[in-house]
């Protein structure tokens, strides 16, 4: 790689120990991937591509929506429970009510 230098000289740049160049301008890696080159941030994480970010965002909305269907259905069934158990709990209430006004039986 080159940058150019004060003056508008072109002058060769050395790359690091894991191969990259280091621009300034792009405050970023630059990273030969096949006949491309990658931009990584200052912490080694790849920026992405316009396309790439749009995928991403599809990707985090796609899981973001399956954890609130799944939380829907796991609320609906606490709520069916719930239900339920307050309908056993009336009938148990109405049966011991009913033995109350018997006293002769025993409980």
């Amino acid at each position: 790689g080159w940058r150019y230098a004060e003056g508008g000289k072109a002058e060769p740049m050395e790359p690091d120990n894991e191969g990259r160049l280091w621009s300034e301008v792009l405050e970023s890696w630059l990273v030969e991937d096949g006949s491309y080159l990658r931009l990584y941030d200052r912490e080694g994480q790849l920026r992405l591509t316009a396309a790439e970010a749009k995928e991403a965002a599809r990707k985090v909305a796609d899981a973001a929506r399956k954890v609130a269907e799944a939380q829907a259905k796991a609320e609906m069934e606490a709520r069916t429970v719930a239900e339920a158990r307050a309908v056993e709990a009336e009938r148990r209430l109405a049966e011991l009510e009913a033995r109350l006004k018997r006293p002769d039986e025993p409980a």
